[in-house]
């Protein structure tokens, strides 16, 4: 179909540095006739989810979004926009430039729009009054699901026996993420409906923080996860030698290895080992399929339990803290309906809304850990299971070689090691990408801005925060990026109520880059993971170009003393390695003193 997309904003189609592969051909022949239309679409990047490279067998197996090979098995990005008719689009695309993810949504033709939106608004009432019921009857099948999974001794199996494990996972992978959408949209549906009938009835705006405390969840899989961390912190808090290893500035790395040392030591495991089990099943970048999970890696749990040490963690606190806060909202909003004078049936229909608020609050922290954590990390442990086998066999230098393999070629090895010589392959592949990562700028958008896609899109405007403002906005940074303006000598970020620090500056992409960090440095950084806590008692200062307030490298550099500054945009493109810089995490200013 065709697209009204209004007026043309601005274009940037990529340059000498920030090389763009149109090709002669478009990447969705099913969707378009030539490269000129892909170029039309206003491709934004994806930082929060994909900070770090996207790769090549990562790019065919994924499923939210359509994808560039036919054959691949995702499908869920067409199956979402076809199932709700979505007005605002009818397909989400992916391209990688330099290593990276970039994203654009496909407008739906404009004679359908008017359609899709009454389509939309009328299923999203339906999907609200039956969320209860979809939401258990999806839970029940995720966790049988995932309980396959790891009922299986991966050890055991043959390669070709790998290969049917990972065509299940996918299907399970598949199969889950329509269920994200699924479960997402009913609990929208009915967020949304307890939203327009406080304004029907109440005749007043919905007060934001009693709406907020009212989707407090008391009973979720978090809160399980959150207290067997608890548990695992208070046998470390009661125990002198575990308090002081854990608070010495040595790596988790270290304290692994140590804690095999005693026999305390080696009980913790066992019982940490038992966590992981059940619990391990997230990563720093739950989205990025090619990092190791807790359950891979403990070294990642082990630092957030030292975090939580440091700060004192109560489980108790904190659910009672999240259940006053949920009461007092409860209390609140029924107090309105006695104020305003509602009664009948209106009334009951009020508190039947409510009533499906509280049941639903769950949903969200229970379908991140089964789907975004629980599902992504399993799927990326069997696909290094089958690297880890092939890298056995000679087949590749390392396992993780396995992720710059495309799909097909992965199926071909399962049947035959010596299809081809992938580890030739594989470590070109890696050794370009990896190249293109470090060097090519790390741009907000390219493409086309159209008017439709900043300020009609939903995803680019309501979930990443596109606007007119932040589109110019961008422009002035990518000219500052590109040399063609003088880099600041202050950066403005957002601040995070930390100290002020000064020091020489190392840019840290990933974890790669830890081992060049110095006692007294100032990291600056795209994000951070709890995978970070090796360097934090390193640094004096800690700089990252996305987060908020509340955002993982806020809470963690409170919680040391360390001078942060988040939501700093360009630091990473604009400090370099070795530069003085102040940290001001008061007011939220990176300066570049020399």
């Amino acid at each position: 179909g065709k697209s009204n997309l209004g007026k043309k904003l601005a274009q940037f189609l990529g340059d000498e540095r920030f090389v763009v592969e149109w090709g002669d051909e478009p990447q969705y022949p099913w969707l378009f006739r030539s490269v000129e239309e892909e170029k039309k679409l206003f491709w934004f990047r994806s930082d929060a989810h994909y900070p770090l490279i996207f790769t090549p067998l990562h790019e065919d197996i994924h499923t939210c979004w359509d994808q560039p090979v036919l054959t691949n098995p995702g499908r869920t990005s067409i199956w979402f926009f076809d199932r709700y008719w979505f007005p605002t689009g009818v397909a989400w695309l992916v391209k990688r430039v330099g290593g990276r993810l970039y994203e654009a949504v496909v407008p739906p033709p404009d004679e359908e729009v008017p359609m899709r939106e009454k389509f939309f608004a009328t299923m999203l009432g339906v999907y609200a009054e039956k969320a209860v019921e979809i939401w258990e009857r999806l839970k029940a099948k995720a966790l049988k699901n995932l309980e396959y999974l790891d009922s299986i001794d991966y050890d055991k199996l043959t390669l070709p026996e790998l290969c049917l494990v990972l065509q299940d996972a996918l299907d399970i992978y598949e199969e889950h993420f329509k269920m994200h959408w699924y479960v997402n949209t009913a609990y929208y549906g009915v967020l949304t409906t307890f939203q327009s009938k406080w304004r029907e009835i109440l005749k007043e705006e919905v007060d934001k923080i009693i709406y907020g405390d009212l989707s407090i969840s008391l009973k979720d899989l978090n809160w399980d996860r959150l207290k067997g961390m608890y548990e695992l912190k208070e046998m470390i808090k009661n125990s002198p030698a575990l308090n002081k290893l854990f608070r010495s500035p040595i790596p988790a790395s270290e304290i692994l290895k140590k804690l095999e040392e005693t026999d305390e030591g080696k009980e913790f495991l066992k019982r940490l080992r038992e966590f992981l089990k059940v619990y391990g099943w997230t990563s720093p970048y739950v989205h990025q399929l090619n990092v190791e999970s807790w359950y891979e890696k403990p070294e990642d749990c082990l630092e957030q339990l030292r975090f939580y040490l440091i700060t004192d963690f109560n489980y108790d606190k904190a659910w009672e803290e999240a259940k006053k806060k949920r009461d007092a909202a409860i209390e609140a909003f029924k107090k309105k309906i006695e104020e305003k004078g509602v009664t009948g049936k209106e009334k009951e229909e009020l508190l039947m809304w409510l009533d499906r608020v509280l049941r639903l609050a769950p949903i969200n922290p229970d379908h991140h850990f089964l789907f975004d954590q629980g599902t992504q990390t399993r799927v990326g442990f069997i696909v290094r299971q089958i690297g880890k086998r092939l890298a056995e066999m000679g087949v590749l230098e390392d396992p993780n070689d396995v992720w710059y393999l495309r799909y097909n070629e992965l199926r071909m090895l399962c049947v035959d090691p010596k299809a081809f010589d992938a580890k030739k392959i594989a470590k070109e592949r890696r050794e370009k990408i990896e190249e293109e990562y470090r060097k090519t700028p790390y741009l907000f958008w390219f493409g086309t801005a159209t008017e439709w896609a900043i300020k009609k899109e939903i995803w680019a405007t309501a979930y990443w925060g596109w606007s007119e403002e932040r589109l110019k906005r961008a422009e002035e940074l990518r000219e500052i990026i590109e040399g063609k303006r003088p880099p600041p000598k202050i950066i403005k970020g957002i601040p995070t109520g930390t100290p002020v620090a000064e020091g020489p500056a190392k840019i840290v992409i990933s974890p790669k880059d830890f081992a060049k960090v110095e006692y007294g440095d100032i990291v600056v950084a795209i994000m951070t993971s709890p995978a970070w806590g090796a360097i934090l008692p390193r640094i004096k200062g800690l700089v990252t170009d996305s987060g908020s307030p509340i955002a993982h490298p806020a809470i963690i550099s409170r919680a040391w003393g360390i001078a942060c500054v988040v939501g700093a945009e360009i630091a990473t493109q604009v400090i370099k390695d070795g530069m003085r810089i102040r940290v001001n995490g008061m007011d939220g200013t990176v300066e570049i003193l020399d």
